[in-house]
């Protein structure tokens, strides 16, 4: 009896105040990362995360900034390489965004994203055949990705194979009416 009381009065209260205290910690995913950066400043995966939230709020510098962070510390990760040229080519750096999307494509060869990336950064360099390879390659990897169908056919029509341009329109409407 004496422990239930003692359970009730004391150590049911400072639990309930210490999850109190740690639900803060969620109260965003903004919060989320930057406490977890707090307590552990070496945490690749927290910087790569802040990235994209404010890649996603279109503040591209900032995401640029976190990013390179997550690299310090994580320097051959995909992820945050194919991030970091997002965050590039947003910024209109296309020059310096392709070589991170090559190197994210280079250690992760089955990376359908980056491979998509460094196409549409090939191609508004008019770069069409590279262009074309990549957004080749990703169809191949994710074959339901239907972004780089669609820049596919514009760089096929660029390159004047409009045969297969308009095929790959027409697969892109019938999936994207």
């Amino acid at each position: 009896e004496f422990r239930r009381v003692l359970f009730r009065s004391i150590v049911l209260p400072a639990l309930t105040v210490l999850t109190w205290r740690q639900a803060g910690m969620y109260t965003d995913m903004e919060t989320l990362w930057q406490k977890t950066l707090i307590r552990n400043p070496d945490c690749w995966m927290a910087q790569n995360n802040l990235g994209n939230l404010f890649l996603a709020r279109g503040k591209p510098v900032e995401a640029e900034r976190f990013f390179r962070e997550a690299l310090q510390f994580s320097p051959n990760h995909a992820e945050a390489l194919n991030n970091i040229g997002i965050a590039l080519a947003t910024q209109g750096k296309l020059a310096e965004a392709i070589p991170y999307f090559e190197q994210a494509v280079q250690l992760k060869p089955d990376y359908a994203e980056a491979h998509y990336n460094l196409g549409t950064a090939l191609a508004n360099q008019r770069k069409w055949a590279e262009a074309t390879q990549h957004y080749e390659q990703a169809l191949q990897l994710k074959p339901g990705y239907e972004e780089p169908r669609y820049n596919l056919a514009i760089a096929l029509a660029a390159r004047g194979k409009l045969a297969e341009a308009v095929h790959d329109f027409e697969r892109v409407l019938e999936i994207k009416p």
